[in-house]
């Protein structure tokens, strides 16, 4: 299991390297995960193996797994992390969107207030605005992706 971890750590690094930001992420994650359950299960032994009187043969061992392991297990966050390009890619594209919404709710607003109001207007309006947020979340998943 710790081997699985560590390999898990060398593929998301490898994967920083090459630009496979979301690659890295699951590959950490999953890193992590396997690292944690490993530590949980050498306390475990360990505690089992003295309370069944086999001496603490594996303390040296076990100091080490969470000596280093913990540090690995939990300060992995920022390698992994989404690109400043990516951040300011999604929130221009979130800000496109809002400003369409609410272009969309003016003209609605103003054709309630002239008395010009149609429903017809509205329902396009609305299917707008959610194809327009599923445009933006497609588009911020693709670059995630790339």
């Amino acid at each position: 299991m710790l081997r699985a971890a560590i390999a898990f750590f060398v593929i998301g690094l490898v994967a920083v390297l090459l630009g496979a930001n979301n690659v890295a992420g699951v590959s950490m994650e999953l890193g992590r995960m396997l690292l944690i359950v490993f530590l949980v299960l050498a306390v475990i032994s360990f505690l089992v193996s003295l309370a069944q009187g086999r001496g603490g043969r594996g303390a040296l061992g076990l100091a080490l797994a969470i000596g280093l392991g913990f540090p690995l297990a939990f300060g992995v966050d920022a390698i992994a992390e989404e690109s400043t390009g990516e951040k300011i890619s999604g929130t221009a594209g979130d800000a496109s969107v809002s400003v369409k919404k609410t272009g969309r709710k003016i003209a609605r607003k103003t054709r309630n207030a002239t008395g010009n109001g149609s429903v017809k207007k509205d329902i396009k309006d609305g299917v707008n605005n959610t194809s327009d947020t599923i445009k933006n979340e497609a588009e911020k998943a693709k670059d995630k992706i790339d």
